[in-house]
């Protein structure tokens, strides 16, 4: 056998890795975290969810490491795709409302933090942090605005002027629909927030432009209560009764519905029952979806 050959044959032997396993990876960032090496930990969750992407724990874990790293938009995210899969998550519904406080968003953090006492009514971490934020909605600082004291010469000699302040009007910037359409619920999530705004005509147009039967496709794992009640008024806009039933309908089929259901407050169920009233008067049967919803 040639030598040259066989030093090839050897050498691409040696290169050769062994093949990555989930559970090593995940365990890996574990230990990691354990230690305190947060971005090492992220980095093996990462690669653990290229995976498997529908584990809300790999998710959760990559949440609390961004915490950590006081990255709290990133951790926001982790956590809206944990529920995704797993709505009644307390962990990822704890650290959602964690990095929503540090976001400085008190309504929406206030919101998650009463979901987890509405799982796990003895959360003392959960009622801290609903007393905390309550304080911080109910306080009213008060910021005085002080000249800045200068001896004459290092004052300008120049006299001040008025600089108008033109207020930008957004309609000069128009927001356009998505090239593409979604295929999972991360796309929908991404998507949702561009159309920012109460623009509720264009949001009508891209859930209808989906389509329901992709629709409840994108979520046939779990939707977010919370997406899911923005959702409904925008429904109750609709005047494509065949549209809005059939993604009613689908909805009930998804796994957790019954947990969704568990999250809406008395005005959701208020639009969904004026939407389902609007259903019934062109004819359709509704007393499925009255029960379903438990309306």
């Amino acid at each position: 056998m040639d030598f040259r050959v066989a030093k090839r044959e050897e050498k691409s032997t040696l290169s050769v890795s062994p093949p990555l396993n989930l559970a090593s990876v995940h365990f890996q960032g574990n230990d990691y975290f354990k230690k305190g090496l947060y971005k090492e930990a992220i980095d093996c969750y990462t690669n653990a969810i290229t995976f498997d992407d529908s584990s809300e724990l790999l998710f959760g874990n990559r949440a609390q490491c961004y915490l950590n790293l006081n990255m709290p938009l990133e951790a926001e995210r982790d956590c809206c795709q944990a529920l995704s899969k797993n709505p009644v998550f307390v962990k990822a519904l704890y650290r959602r409302g964690i990095a929503r406080k540090q976001l400085h968003r008190y309504n929406q953090a206030l919101n998650d933090f009463e979901h987890v006492l509405k799982l796990d009514s003895n959360n003392k971490q959960a009622k801290s942090e609903i007393e905390a934020i309550k304080r911080l909605l109910q306080s009213s600082v008060n910021i005085e605005i002080k000249p800045i004291s200068k001896s004459s010469a290092f004052r300008s000699k120049q006299p001040l002027i008025n600089v108008p302040i033109e207020e930008v009007d957004m309609k000069k910037f128009p927001i356009a629909l998505p090239n593409n359409m979604p295929t999972t619920s991360y796309q929908f999530y991404r998507d949702w927030k561009e159309l920012r705004g109460e623009n509720i005509d264009l949001k009508l147009q891209y859930l209808l432009n989906i389509g329901a039967i992709n629709l409840s496709k994108i979520f046939s794992n779990s939707i977010e209560p919370e997406m899911f009640c923005e959702i409904l008024p925008i429904l109750e806009q609709c005047n494509d009764n065949y549209f809005v039933y059939t993604l009613l309908s689908n909805f009930t089929k998804i796994s957790r519905f019954g947990s969704l259901v568990l999250f809406l407050q008395k005005p959701d169920k208020e639009i969904l029952r004026r939407i389902i009233s609007k259903i019934l008067k062109n004819g359709n049967n509704v007393d499925d979806l009255l029960a379903c919803y438990h309306l």
